[in-house]
């Protein structure tokens, strides 16, 4: 099993996972279009980051943040203005094993499965902690796709063992645990070195194999939007 204070230590650094932000601008704007306009609704974002996946949404629902990094929640704290504090929470743990009394209509599991302990686990406790018929969007890459097993096997920067998720065992999962699948995204398609150039243009390249089907079909990551159906 992954050791967590290891996940925790690399996250804690948050240089590690924030040096550069247009992957997490992608993210956002895809869980924007996936969701649409979203009011009154009770949000988890669970492996949060700096929060700016979720925090989006915060003028019109509640959200609580949630991260295995201290350091990660010090930077969502930053970034909310103070009209909006009163409609989020925050927790710092590991997802699986802290404390949850809440239920919720989203959940947001984006960046999370690869680093996970267990991802039975996690997508069970995203059932749990879902309302019937609530919704939950998550991320991962997809290790069945030859670009994907190259990053992976070749990724010394962790100190710690990436989970290799492919796709057919990944739905089987999502649909042991009561979930189909309302929508799906492809996208991403990054290949050694591409990380050193300039942040504009990484941002334009990672857009146009979300938007462009043509191009979005040879994608490494898939994000999905799951309904809970039972």
């Amino acid at each position: 099993m992954k050791d967590s204070n290891n996940v925790h230590s690399f996250f804690n650094a948050t240089e590690n996972y924030l040096h550069q932000s247009f992957g997490i601008r992608i993210r956002a704007e895809i869980v924007r279009e996936l969701t649409g306009s979203l009011s009154d609704r009770n949000i988890i974002d669970v492996g949060c980051g700096n929060g700016v996946i979720s925090s989006q949404f915060i003028g019109s629902n509640t959200i609580t943040f949630l991260d295995l990094s201290e350091n990660m929640i010090g930077h969502v704290k930053k970034y909310i203005v103070p009209e909006d504090l009163s409609r989020a929470r925050f927790l710092v743990g590991s997802f699986t094993e802290i404390e949850i009394d809440d239920t919720y209509d989203y959940v947001f599991a984006i960046g999370l499965m690869a680093h996970v302990p267990s991802v039975s686990k996690c997508i069970e406790r995203i059932s749990i902690i879902l309302k019937s018929e609530g919704s939950a969007i998550i991320q991962f890459s997809n290790a069945g796709h030859w670009l994907t097993r190259f990053n992976i096997n070749n990724a010394t920067n962790y100190g710690y063992p990436v989970n290799k998720l492919k796709y057919a065992e990944m739905k089987a999962l999502i649909s042991s645990n009561g979930f189909e699948i309302k929508e799906e995204i492809r996208f991403s398609l990054l290949f050694p070195g591409m990380g050193k150039l300039p942040e504009k243009f990484l941002y334009w390249y990672s857009k146009i194999f979300w938007k462009r089907k043509f191009f979005a079909q040879f994608g490494t990551d898939f994000i999905w939007y799951l309904k809970k159906v039972k």
